[in-house]
């Protein structure tokens, strides 16, 4: 839906096809523990448990950042994994965007679908 609205990639980063990653999980096999710990191979963070390196491969940690700040004018350039992290970030007033209340507000109007998201 959000990036049905945001055809103009302000809040989107461009990506060449989807994936719904929500329905796969990802399980350590036998190969992931070094002799000592349960260690991933994207970050080498090591594990004493299995479940726990199982735990850190199904979390956002090493997903794509999809969202971005659109702030312009300061050259934010911080970009999220999931919107909501996006949404906390503009709520927050860190980059002095826009107040609380126009965020609130105008992801009221684009939810609802009262308008496109746009620069402002």
């Amino acid at each position: 839906m959000i990036r049905d609205r945001d055809r103009d990639g302000a809040i989107t980063n461009k990506q060449i096809e989807w994936y719904k990653e929500d329905s796969i999980q990802y399980a350590a096999t036998g190969n992931a523990f070094n002799g000592s710990y349960w260690e991933c191979y994207l970050c080498h963070k090591e594990f004493s448990k299995k479940n726990a390196l199982n735990q850190h491969l199904n979390s956002p940690v090493h997903k794509q950042k999809v969202y971005r700040c659109p702030n312009a004018k300061t050259v934010c350039g911080k970009e999220f994994i999931a919107l909501a992290g996006l949404f906390s970030h503009l709520e927050s007033e860190s980059c002095a965007y826009m107040r609380f209340e126009k965020v609130q507000q105008q992801v009221s109007d684009v939810i609802q679908g009262r308008r496109l998201i746009t620069s402002i």
